[in-house]
C-alpha cells in the first residue's frame, strides 16, 4: 500500500514537472507553438461551435413544438412531408382550394374522437405584426401561458364580439405603459378590446406564427376586418385511446366527403404531423454535424501532425535528460508519462483558445442571435476532452520512442 501511494506520489510529480515544462515550452518559442496549435485551434473551435448551433437549434425547436403539441394534426393546402415521392411542387398546391371554416365546421359537427378542433387563419400587418384569426379549441390545441387577463370564451370565438388577446411585444409596445387589458387597439379600420396577455415565449423556427408579436381575434371579427373567404388551416388533436393515424384516417374520410372527390381522385389537401418536422429536424441536426465534425476533423488532423513534430522536437532537445533518467533506474512508463502529459497540455492549450472564441461569438451575440446558440458547460466538456483525446493520440509515438531510448547512447549526447 505504501509503495503503492510512494509511486502515485511519483507519478503526479513526474506529470506536474512535465506540464511546467510545456507551459515554458510555450512561453520559450512562441511562434512555432503557435504554428503548431492553430490546427487544434481551429478544429475546436469548429466542433464546439457546431455542437452549440445545433443544440440551441434543437431548443429552440423543442420549444416550438411544445406549443404545437406532439399529437397534433393540421390540415393545410400544402405538405410539410417533404419526402413525397412525387416532390414538393408549390405550383400544384397553390392550386388547390383553400382550406375553409366551412370544412372546420363540417369536421368540428361529424368528426370522433377528437379532444379538440380549431380554425386559424392569418394576415400580417404593416408593422409585422400578424393578426391570427381563430374559431374553436385553439387554446386547447396550441399551448401558450396567459400573464393577463384570459383567452375566449368558445361563444366569443363563434361570434363577432370586438375583442382580442395580444402576444407579449405587442403589449409592450402599446401606449400607456399600464396593464393592456381593457384597452383598445386599431387592427385596420377597427378597434379591438384587449382581453389577454400572453406569457413572453420568444420566437422559434418551429412554430407557425410568433406568439409574442400575435394578435389574436375570433374568426368572426377577423371577417369583419379583412373580409370573408380566407383560407387557413384546421387543427386538431386526437382524444385519449385515439392515435394520431387513426383520427388523421377519419380526417380524411370526412374531408374527401366535404369536398365530394370521386374514388380516383387524389386529395386535394395535405394532412400533417408534428413527426414530419421532426424528421426533417433530425436530418438537418445530422446534416449540420457531419459538416462540423469533417471540417473539425481535418483542422484536428494538421493539428495533431503539429504537436507530432513539436514533440518530437522537445524528445531530441531533451534527449541528454532522458538517458540520465533511465540511467538512474527511472521506468519506461515514466517518460512515457511525462511526454504524453507535455503533448495533452499543448492540445488543451489549443483546445482552451478554440472554446473561448466561442464564448466571446456566444457573449457577444447573446439572445439577439438570428441563430440559436447554446454553448453549454457539456459542450465545453466535450471539447476539451476531444482535444485531450487529440493530444494524447499525437503526442504517443514522439513519448513511445523517448521512452524506449538506449541510455547509454542519449548520455553520449551530452
Amino acid at each position: 500500500m505504501t509503495k503503492g501511494v510512494k509511486r502515485a506520489g511519483v507519478v503526479l510529480g513526474l506529470v506536474w514537472e512535465s506540464v511546467r515544462f510545456a507551459v515554458s515550452s510555450l512561453r520559450t518559442d512562441k511562434f512555432r507553438t503557435t504554428l503548431s496549435l492553430f490546427g487544434v485551434t481551429v478544429g475546436i473551435f469548429s466542433i464546439v461551435l457546431v455542437l452549440s448551433i445545433v443544440d440551441g437549434l434543437k431548443n429552440n425547436i423543442r420549444r416550438g413544438m411544445d406549443s404545437l403539441g406532439g399529437n397534433t394534426i393540421t390540415v393545410q393546402r400544402e405538405p410539410w412531408d417533404l419526402s413525397d415521392e412525387q416532390g414538393w411542387n408549390i405550383r400544384k398546391y397553390m392550386k388547390r382550394a383553400p382550406i375553409d371554416v366551412g370544412e372546420y365546421d363540417f369536421l368540428a359537427e361529424n368528426l370522433e374522437g377528437a379532444e379538440g378542433v380549431a380554425f386559424f387563419t392569418s394576415f400580417s400587418t404593416y408593422d409585422g405584426i400578424d393578426v391570427v384569426c381563430v374559431k374553436g379549441d385553439f387554446d386547447r390545441i396550441f399551448s401558450f401561458g396567459t400573464a393577463q387577463g384570459r383567452w375566449f370564451t368558445p361563444s366569443e370565438t363563434a361570434g363577432r364580439q370586438s375583442i382580442c388577446y395580444v402576444g407579449a411585444q405587442v403589449a409592450k409596445n402599446l401606449p400607456g405603459g399600464g396593464s393592456p387589458v381593457g384597452t383598445k387597439i386599431k387592427i385596420r379600420d377597427f378597434y379591438g378590446q384587449v382581453i389577454g396577455v400572453a406569457a413572453p415565449r420568444g420566437e422559434s423556427l418551429a412554430e407557425i406564427f410568433d406568439i409574442d408579436n400575435s394578435i389574436f381575434v375570433p374568426y368572426g371579427f377577423g371577417e369583419t376586418i379583412y373580409g370573408g373567404g380566407s383560407g387557413g388551416a384546421i387543427a386538431l388533436v386526437p382524444r385519449d385511446g385515439v392515435g394520431q393515424g387513426e383520427l388523421a384516417d377519419r380526417v380524411r374520410v370526412l374531408m374527401r366527403n366535404c369536398r365530394r372527390l370521386t374514388p380516383e381522385q387524389e386529395d386535394d389537401f395535405s394532412i400533417n404531423r408534428i413527426s414530419y418536422l421532426t424528421s426533417a429536424v433530425d436530418e438537418l441536426f445530422a446534416s449540420v454535424n457531419l459538416v462540423g465534425w469533417i471540417i473539425g476533423g481535418f483542422a484536428l488532423l494538421i493539428g495533431g501532425v503539429g504537436i507530432v513534430n513539436i514533440m518530437f522536437v522537445s524528445v531530441k532537445e531533451r534527449v541528454p535528460q532522458i538517458g540520465i533518467q533511465k540511467a538512474l533506474g527511472g521506468p519506461d512508463y515514466m517518460i512515457l508519462i511525462q511526454f504524453l502529459s507535455e503533448s495533452a497540455v499543448l492540445s488543451l492549450a489549443g483546445g482552451g483558445i478554440g472554446i473561448l472564441i466561442v464564448l466571446i461569438i456566444s457573449l457577444f451575440l447573446g439572445e439577439n442571435s438570428a441563430i440559436p446558440f447554446d454553448l453549454s458547460v457539456w459542450n465545453v466538456v466535450r471539447g476539451l476532452v476531444i482535444a485531450l483525446a487529440t493530444g494524447g493520440t499525437a503526442g504517443f509515438i514522439p513519448a513511445y520512442s523517448a521512452s524506449k531510448m538506449d541510455p547509454v547512447k542519449a548520455i553520449n549526447d551530452l
